[in-house]
């Protein structure tokens, strides 16, 4: 059976398609901001704005460009978007038929953080189904981009719904980023101070320690004259056979 053939394109619409693969490829390959803010300034308006849906044709797993730089792990273009642009965080990520954890390598799901940078218990995940509501913050697939919608949110807090709808788990202020950079050089010295002592007590237990003696050679046996020559017959063990054994007994015939 014959597929149906492809809907043949105008000239407008061709241009409009290669307008969008363009910015797509520039978002997914993190290219400089001198490189897409000039081609955004002259497309950006032909192109619907900051938040309109990324065309079904292209075949993308995210919904937004927001969506796509942050499941890119590009947290330049994800600051610019947001800070600049006014992406919409809270835009949920559009249904797809298999879970979009499995094409975005790294996603946020179980790796967020508290105000102090640690570690805290993954938020379920939520399903990818009609009604489900997932957001840019959920596909951010690196600790950088994280950060760029926590200091978003610390930055402009009643621009967006920020710890409800775009499902932000907390804000980060510059004094929280200082503290937790302050903490992460302290365990680092404590990491190296530790690392130091170890190899210390190492190279002084082997100057200390006693050389190995080498093993002593094996005696090696010395054969004893005269033994095992004798012509006669001899009994188990080695020892001649006397003829005085012998007297008394019949001579064959």
């Amino acid at each position: 059976e014959k597929k149906p053939a492809a809907p043949k394109l105008s000239k407008e619409e061709e241009a409009l398609r290669d307008k969008w693969e363009r910015l797509l490829d520039m978002i997914k390959k993190g290219r400089k901001l001198d490189v897409v803010k000039p081609f955004w300034e002259r497309e950006g308006t032909a192109l619907g704005g900051v938040d309109a849906p990324i065309p079904d044709w292209t075949d993308e797993r995210t919904g937004t460009l927001l969506q796509l730089a942050a499941s890119s792990g590009q947290a330049e273009l994800t600051a610019w978007l947001l800070d600049e642009l006014g992406a919409d965080p809270t835009t949920p990520v559009p249904y797809r038929s298999h879970r979009l954890e499995d094409d975005v390598p790294g996603s946020q799901a179980g790796r967020e953080e508290d105000e102090n940078g640690g570690s805290r218990p993954p938020t379920p995940s939520l399903p990818s189904a009609p009604g489900s509501h997932r957001t840019a913050y959920d596909l951010a697939s690196t600790r950088a981009v994280r950060d760029v919608f926590r200091r978003s949110a610390a930055a402009r807090p009643d621009a967006w719904d920020w710890l409800g709808a775009a499902r932000v788990p907390s804000v980060l202020t510059e004094d929280m980023e200082a503290g937790r950079d302050a903490k992460k050089e302290k365990q680092n010295a404590r990491r190296k101070g530790l690392k130091a002592k170890i190899q210390a007590r190492e190279r002084e237990k082997a100057a200390n320690k006693p050389p190995t003696p080498e093993p002593e050679p094996e005696p090696i046996a010395e054969a004893v004259p005269g033994r095992f020559k004798s012509g006669g017959p001899q009994k188990l063990g080695g020892a001649p056979v006397s003829n005085d054994g012998l007297a008394g007994l019949p001579l064959e015939t």
